[in-house]
């Protein structure tokens, strides 16, 4: 499963936050890339009934995807591109992916080490810096 989020959700939700947000070609690809990702999600956990080393693996991921999209944490042109894929991610068809991340984000080894507000302020300050370098 981290191999499929990593080479199909991963690479376009990059590109994505490195683009003028809104919804085109990058928003459409990486919701597409969501789209092939789900039949990989685990009906509860990857490894087992608890959490193990692959869940570790894709929760810092998926979860930035939902809080920072919530935070509009990423230097888009576009307002509100961070709730139009909050909004394209509560069709019921995502339904089991936000289930899946809805635990990891309540998995006590993610809420409580992870420090969202730092990590909004690094991402606001880094990510202008990374989107001009790959607009070039």
């Amino acid at each position: 499963m981290a191999h499929q989020y990593e080479t199909t959700v991963n690479p376009t939700w990059f590109k994505y936050t490195i683009s003028d947000g809104g919804k085109g070609k990058e928003f459409d690809d990486f919701i597409h890339a969501v789209r092939n990702f789900i039949p990989y999600i685990p009906d509860g956990y990857v490894e087992s009934p608890e959490f193990g080393a692959a869940d570790a693996l894709i929760a810092p991921f998926l979860t930035r995807i939902f809080e920072f999209s919530r935070r509009e944490a990423y230097p888009w042109d576009i307002e509100n591109s961070g709730q139009s894929v909050l909004d394209a991610l509560s069709a019921s068809e995502f339904d089991r992916l936000r289930a899946y991340q809805d635990k990891l984000a309540n998995w006590n080894a993610v809420s409580s080490t992870v420090n969202w507000e730092q990590n909004e302020e690094q991402m606001k300050k880094y990510m202008p810096e990374m989107k001009a370098k790959f607009k070039k």
